[in-house]
């Protein structure tokens, strides 16, 4: 999100200086664009956090199953 953050003040900043219908243009393409990403990046967050959780889980059930066999006394 940083990096989309910098670029968005890069932009804004480039948008504050440039005016007329190509850069109205360019705006309501980056807002689509910027709207895009965050949902993009909002998703793989959710997307990350439940791989966390899963994993989280499947640990604690491979700990919970293995305190349930005997040693093989190799």
């Amino acid at each position: 999100m940083n990096a989309l953050h910098t670029l968005d003040t890069e932009i804004d900043a480039v948008l504050g200086v440039w005016k007329g219908h190509s850069a109205n243009a360019y705006r309501v393409g980056w807002d689509e664009t910027k709207q895009g990403a965050v949902e993009v990046l909002e998703a793989l967050s959710t997307i990350a956090e439940l791989l966390g959780i899963t994993t989280a889980w499947f640990v604690e059930q491979d700990d919970t199953n293995s305190q349930s066999y005997p040693s093989l006394n190799l």
